[in-house]
């Protein structure tokens, strides 16, 4: 995923998007902001135009940099922003509060 992004806040759906289907991202810094991402090894991330172009030439001519940013990236979505992720930071702030994690499960996913 070609993410040029100039200006933004927060973390980026369309990258998160991107890296949870298993698309390696090249960006900006402003693409990659909230996000864990490490250039080189969980996306490409460049500043100017020249150097943009020149990441996406490289991810694009080397299998082995895509692979390893597409397993990259599943791995950061999987572990930030899944909703295992989700339950796991719930369930340390109802622990610190005193409050039962049990408490969270989807309804109905105990049924059986």
């Amino acid at each position: 995923m070609v993410a040029p992004l100039r200006v933004g806040a927060g973390v980026k759906g369309k990258v998160n998007q991107a890296l949870a289907q298993g698309l390696p991202v090249v960006g900006t810094p402003i693409a990659a902001e909230g996000i864990p991402l490490e250039h080189g090894h969980s996306a490409l991330l460049a500043d100017d135009a020249i150097g943009f172009a020149r990441e996406v030439v490289r991810l694009y001519q080397d299998p082995v940099l895509w692979e390893t940013l597409r397993r990259a990236g599943l791995e950061i979505t999987e572990t930030h922003y899944s909703s295992a992720a989700a339950r796991r930071a719930l369930g340390g702030l109802f622990r610190d509060l005193g409050l039962r994690a049990d408490r969270m499960d989807p309804v109905g996913a105990k049924a059986g």
